[in-house]
């Protein structure tokens, strides 16, 4: 996988997310037939995939797209010959099952195995745990279908460290691992309604204080500082941590969606079959995203 150091952390999110979301605009008409498709790791090895989504947030405002985003993540997979892909959606992904999942997900990974993991929903940040991890201080986190600002509550949601955690064990299995996170602020994992307009959506959250905070977060003493200490994950993410993405509808697609996921999905179902041979390799679409470089310094995050 093609590396990118030295470069600004908010240009390279919000490059990654230009280039993704104008794959909206390219024909789907292709060479070979949607049944004739598939998509490979180029070293031969298996692509495994966990996707979660989450609209019904209980005690925050609800979203629109985030699981329509998933399902067609997921389709798109399936439909390409993934067979490994674990979806979980609302009240599916409390922090247990996540947890479960994405550790299940890290057992039955192998050298050369390529992990995709993909989250749309509800974000936040909060003051970093390790200080001198983030540009800004803030940390980022993933919030769960029954977050609150209550004791219980505060246990569901998963820190962008956490995160860290499992690609580092990805990493150390031999694997390579792309994160899509379709949300506004990229860094920031933010996803919220916007209140000027009932058909406008953004996912991002007011900011909170927890009084008791009783999340334990999963962590080792080899996990990584920051992003910036993975070597073989690539990180997309909608836009940078200052910027607000919405979810938008696109022709012909009923409701509201995240245009990073919907070109996501795009691309892995063929458009980006460069060479039309009927598979889409990780180097294609990293390919892909390497036709816009003279307009973003790096096509993809990747540490």
């Amino acid at each position: 996988m093609r590396t990118f150091r030295g470069f600004d952390r908010r240009t390279g999110w919000l490059c990654a997310a230009i280039l993704l979301a104008a794959l909206i605009g390219l024909p789907l008409q292709r060479a070979h037939a949607a049944g004739e498709l598939s998509i490979s790791n180029p070293d031969g090895a298996a692509l495994r995939a966990l996707v979660i989504g989450i609209d019904d947030y209980q005690h925050v405002r609800k979203l629109k797209g985030a699981v329509a985003d998933a399902n067609d993540i997921v389709s798109s997979l399936r439909t390409m010959g993934v067979s490994d892909v674990v979806e979980l959606t609302n009240a599916q992904a409390d922090r247990a099952s996540v947890l479960r999942e994405i550790s299940s997900l890290v057992e039955r990974t192998k050298s050369n195995d390529l992990v995709f993991l993909s989250i749309a929903g509800h974000g936040t940040q909060e003051p970093e745990r390790i200080k001198g991890s983030e540009p800004d201080g803030m940390e980022n986190v993933f919030l769960l279908p029954e977050f609150a600002t209550t004791p219980a509550g505060s246990v569901e949601r998963i820190l962008g460290s956490e995160f860290n955690h499992f690609i580092r064990q990805f990493e150390l299995r031999g694997a390579r691992v792309i994160f899509v996170a379709d949300t506004c602020h990229g860094g920031g994992m933010v996803r919220d309604i916007d209140p000027r307009a009932a058909e406008m959506s953004f996912r991002q959250v007011p900011r909170y204080t927890l009084l008791v905070d009783e999340l334990k977060p999963v962590s080792s003493s080899d996990d990584p500082k920051s992003e910036l200490d993975l070597d073989h994950t690539a990180f997309i993410a909608a836009v940078d941590r200052h910027t607000k993405a919405p979810e938008v509808r696109i022709p012909g697609i009923d409701g509201l969606r995240g245009a990073l996921s919907y070109a996501v999905a795009r691309a892995v179902e063929g458009n980006a079959d460069i060479n039309h041979d009927g598979k889409v390799t990780l180097k294609e679409l990293l390919a892909m995203s390497g036709r816009w470089s003279i307009s973003c310094p790096t096509s993809a995050r990747t540490s």
